[in-house]
């Protein structure tokens, strides 16, 4: 499914978030500080165009940003130096074959990457997050779309959140909805515009099979995500 998704990706520059502003991807970056221990090694997993990321440096002595997007990267490291960031190293490589430069991390996150990724290959995620990860290290599954939020999403549900629903964007949606359906029919990828969906369950059966405890919480921002953390079974969390 991956190789789908990359080849989706392969040319894009920009991450797609609900805004584009500054302040928007600063709180989003302080939701997800707010919800992970601090200090240390951070490994971001698709860190795109590192919009997050460089609200999220501060926070730890090293970053090691990750994506299999190269167009992505080289608007990464134009942000990042542009930041001043020093703590920051930016690598060609996915969720699922971490770069050979990464050997350890305290935390490893990925945030809206789940959605690319099919449940065989989450698990070759975490198989990876096992290897490098530090003995009370964590991991985040962040920004998964919440399958039982999936029709809800569709009929309208979040422009009513955001206040803006109107008879045109009603139309749009019932327009999206005709196009997914026939884009669905014909196989292709990103279909939905936002790629797959996961229940709560899903994702914390998979984490379960790998050795993980795991506990989810709503997303602040996307009403309709949700964020799993991981730690290895029986360890304590701070």
């Amino acid at each position: 499914m991956r190789e789908k998704y990359q080849a989706w990706w392969s040319s894009k520059q920009d991450a797609g978030h609900r805004f584009q502003t500054e302040d928007w991807f600063e709180k989003n970056a302080n939701e997800l500080s707010c919800l992970f221990p601090k200090g240390g090694t951070l490994v971001d997993v698709g860190c795109g165009n590192a919009q997050l990321l460089t609200y999220l440096a501060p926070h730890y002595d090293q970053v090691v940003g990750i994506d299999f997007t190269p167009s992505m990267l080289e608007v990464a490291r134009k942000r990042v130096e542009a930041f001043g960031l020093k703590n920051v190293r930016l690598e060609l490589g996915d969720a699922c074959q971490f770069p050979a430069a990464v050997s350890r991390a305290d935390l490893i996150l990925s945030n809206q990457v789940a959605q690319n990724l099919a449940a065989a290959e989450i698990r070759l995620h975490l198989q990876e997050c096992n290897r490098v990860l530090a003995p009370l290290g964590a991991v985040g599954i962040c920004g998964v779309p919440w399958l039982n939020l999936r029709n809800w999403y569709y009929s309208g549900g979040r422009h009513r959140v955001l206040g803006r629903l109107s008879a045109l964007e009603g139309l749009r949606t019932l327009r999206r909805r005709g196009g997914l359906f026939l884009s669905r029919l014909r196989g292709e990828v990103m279909a939905d515009d936002i790629g797959l969906w996961y229940s709560r369950e899903e994702i914390g059966a998979i984490a379960s099979a790998a050795g993980f405890d795991c506990d989810t919480v709503t997303a602040w921002h996307y009403e309709y995500r949700f964020h799993a953390r991981l730690r290895r079974r029986g360890k304590p969390s701070s």
